[in-house]
């Protein structure tokens, strides 16, 4: 008997950077199959680090750390076939006019540290977003791509959809991807049914924080207001996203840009020895021809096997309280999980 599959149709709503060694648009089984295992991975933050390992091993394939693995590596058990290519000409580079807008805080700080009303300034947002992407090839939206994958174990059935659905609303796939680049839609043929996107986290809400970027009980999601995150315009609402999250990160600490504490929200080049991705994931959706935009958060145990690290307190308290603080800062978004 053939292993089952599902294909899924999917048809892009943001820019989707994906590249080849030589820098031109591709779509290949490996990005959709390393983003795959991200948000499988994400989804099982429950599991001991070693028993998490074996899992995923077992799954996705992998090798042993060294001789004293017990248990048994094979190859993967989810094969990724691209059915469909992508149907339209990649195009290089954004282009000005998707980010230029008005960039403004209710409050900021001045050079002396002290809290100063309002002020507004010109910035291309976008290209702050997708900064070193920006001169690539990209797929443009309405791009139509479609993917198989195969399955050995029947049982994984429903975990590969679940993540599908969070690789396609939070992760995307290519670069930026955190960012809100790279965002797809997606139909599964036959009689498989998407399922609810919120009650999906709420069942995925569950449980300790781990040691990397995963589901727990401490997850938080924030949904722009309706008045500002529906828009027909994929740019407006990564664009509002974007600001947000920009202006949040500016009001932090007691001085401009404070990087003792900025740098436990992403740490920035040269500010830190050891760099980690941020925990944030730009959401963006799209329904009826509206595009929705979330903020996710999913923390984990900062920094948990470092060791004095320069130029960072990982303190949990102190990571806790600086993106309580971050979060806090985010305007016109309503917290719904």
């Amino acid at each position: 008997m053939p292993d089952p599959f599902i294909t899924f149709n999917c048809r892009i709503i943001t820019p989707m950077f994906l590249g080849n060694a030589i820098g031109k648009a591709e779509l290949r089984p490996s990005s959709i199959k390393g983003a795959l295992r991200f948000w499988w991975r994400a989804m099982h933050g429950h599991l001991a680090s070693n028993e998490l390992k074996k899992v995923e091993s077992k799954i996705f394939g992998g090798v042993p750390e060294d001789e004293r693995n017990t248990y048994k590596i094979g190859r993967s058990k989810v094969s990724v076939q691209i059915l469909k290519r992508p149907d339209k000409m990649p195009i290089y580079g954004l282009p000005s006019e998707f980010g230029w807008t008005t960039m403004y805080a209710n409050t900021y700080k001045n050079v002396r540290g002290q809290l100063v009303e309002r002020r507004e300034y010109n910035f291309d947002i976008i290209k702050f977003l997708a900064y070193g992407a920006e001169k690539r090839e990209y797929y443009p939206i309405e791009t139509e791509f479609s993917f198989s994958l195969k399955f050995e174990e029947p049982a994984l059935k429903n975990e590969l959809i679940h993540a599908v659905l969070l690789m396609s609303t939070f992760g995307g796939l290519g670069a930026k991807s955190r960012n809100g680049f790279g965002r797809f839609s997606f139909t599964i043929e036959g009689n498989d049914e998407i399922p609810n996107l919120n009650a999906l986290l709420n069942t995925l809400k569950t449980g300790t924080r781990s040691e990397y970027t995963s589901f727990s009980d401490d997850i938080q999601l924030h949904q722009l207001n309706s008045a500002l995150g529906r828009t027909s315009e994929w740019n407006q609402v990564v664009s509002d996203l974007g600001r947000k999250y920009k202006i949040s990160k500016e009001l932090l600490g007691d001085k401009p840009y404070d990087y003792d504490k900025r740098v436990i929200i992403a740490a920035p080049i040269g500010r830190i020895q050891y760099r980690h991705a941020k925990t944030y994931f730009f959401g963006v959706t799209k329904q009826s021809d509206e595009y929705a935009g979330y903020l996710l958060f999913l923390p984990y145990h900062f920094l948990a096997k470092s060791n004095n690290i320069q130029g960072v307190n990982d303190n949990e308290d102190n990571y806790n309280t600086i993106n309580s603080e971050f979060i806090n800062a985010f305007t016109g978004m309503t917290k719904i999980i």
